[in-house]
């Protein structure tokens, strides 16, 4: 065998192991955390269910938007929008709320309405955001009131 040849499946065996040890990791590092992210979720969306009765559609996506400008990391973002989920299903209906909330099957009409919200909360490109604005969509779709094409 030829030493180029040795060279280069001595480089995939040691990807190969890497590659598993990486999976492994990840494995324990999500096992070890799940039960704990779980409950953070699901007191987040108890949460947003309480203060929903009290406010309207829009109150609770400022809230949420609030939520994620305190710190826009990813789990913050998660965590806002699961929020922003349980307040929507309990919050009083904001007149015109959905008027121009396109249906998600509008895939460029979707992209250009989450993207002009979220510069107007003044968040840019910011991935939490968009995920706000997509449960804003899935509210909307499921209250039947989203905008038709």
């Amino acid at each position: 065998m030829r030493r180029s040849m040795k060279w280069l499946l001595s480089g995939c065996l040691l990807f190969l192991l890497f590659g598993a040890g990486v999976a492994v990791l990840t494995w324990r590092f999500v096992s070890s955390n799940k039960d704990a992210w779980l409950s953070r979720g699901t007191e987040a969306l108890a949460e947003g269910e309480r203060a929903g009765r009290d406010l309207d559609e829009r109150a609770c996506v400022d809230a949420a938007i609030a939520r994620l400008k305190e710190d826009g990391s990813f789990g913050t973002g998660l965590g806002a929008r699961l929020w922003l989920s349980g307040c929507l299903n309990t919050s009083r209906q904001a007149d015109g709320f959905c008027d121009k909330v396109p249906p998600s099957t509008e895939i460029m009409k979707t992209i250009e309405w989450s993207a002009s919200a979220c510069l107007r909360y003044g968040l840019g490109n910011n991935s939490g955001c968009t995920g706000l604005m997509q449960e804003t969509q899935k509210h909307c779709a499921e209250a039947g009131v989203a905008s038709s094409p």
